[in-house]
């Protein structure tokens, strides 16, 4: 398969493999869709429900975020539920 990227994507990709180690770009590609399905199957629709429920009324009382904030948000959350429950 041959994928076309952009020069900016490409800069990205090379940095990430010398980043984190990776000997090629498909290499890194695959670590990245794993992570992305995993992070995608870890939340149930029920809490993206709730989040987007709590984002809508925030819209609707004209508080909402700029987009780059909202996802930190989503990403911060989703490591939360990574760390293992304290006793």
């Amino acid at each position: 398969m041959t994928i076309r990227i952009d020069p900016e994507t490409e800069l990205l990709v090379k940095s990430q493999m010398q980043a984190h180690g990776y000997t090629s770009p498909a290499e890194l590609i695959a670590a990245a869709l794993q992570q992305f399905s995993q992070d995608n199957l870890e939340m149930c629709p029920e809490d993206l429900n709730a989040i987007l429920e709590v984002g809508v009324r925030e819209l609707d009382a004209g508080e909402g975020v700029p987009a780059a904030k909202a996802i930190l948000n989503v990403q911060s959350e989703l490591l939360k539920r990574r760390q293992p429950k304290q006793p």
